[in-house]
Order: C-alpha cells, then sequence, then structure tokens
C-alpha cells in the first residue's frame, strides 16, 4: 500500500509523531510516496497551534476532499480541538492526536487491522 502524507505544518512533537506513523507504514512493508496520484492512502495533516495554521488545515482538506475523500484520513489537532468545524466540511476518517500512550496518532492502527 501507498501512503501521501500531506504538507506538515505543525509543531515539532507533531512531526515526530508523524515520522513515527512513517516509520511504522514502512515497517509494515508499505511505503510513502511523493505523488499524490500513486496513493492509495492519503494522511491528511491538521494543526491548531495558531489560527492560521487551523486555516490551512481547513483549506487542505477541502483541497484533498472532492477528488480523494476516499483515499483519506484527515489527522492531528484539529480532529481533537475543533470536531464541529471539521464535521462541517469532513465526515469520513480521523485519527485524534490524543492518546493513551505517550506518542500520538495510535488510532491510525484502527483504519489497518492487518499492520
Amino acid at each position: 500500500m501507498k501512503f501521501f502524507i500531506t504538507e506538515d505544518d505543525m509543531c515539532t512533537t507533531q512531526k515526530l509523531n508523524l515520522a513515527r506513523v512513517q516509520k511504522w507504514v514502512e515497517k509494515n512493508g508499505h511505503s510513502v510516496v511523493e505523488d499524490l496520484d500513486e496513493a492509495d492512502k492519503i494522511l491528511c495533516m491538521t494543526c491548531n497551534g495558531w489560527s492560521l495554521l487551523e486555516q490551512y488545515s481547513y483549506d487542505r482538506i477541502k483541497r484533498y476532499v472532492d477528488d480523494y475523500a476516499d483515499k483519506m484520513i484527515v489527522m492531528g489537532c484539529v480532529v481533537d480541538s475543533h470536531p464541529e468545524k471539521l464535521a462541517a466540511i469532513w465526515s469520513g476518517p480521523t485519527v485524534r492526536t490524543a492518546s493513551k500512550a505517550a506518542v500520538s496518532f495510535e488510532q491510525i492502527e484502527q483504519h489497518f487491522p492487518d499492520f
């Protein structure tokens, strides 16, 4: 399976957690690709660290939703912090930043039970 990861304009902690997700993908025999059209799945990253980054996140979701909704999983702080705003533009799969473990994005495992 090939994964495309959208822009990662977010805090350093979440960039590190995203790197962990990328390693998890690779350790399970899959790859991260640069070409959006090659991807089987799109991990659409969000951030609400500043209002500008929050708006970029909504714009990013809107940019991908029409053509790639069947492939997309929205991840990140907007999922946790602004569920009502997110629901207005996205009703598909999400991954929360919060988790029981010390690392974020553990919910991604629910979307790939065979990994």
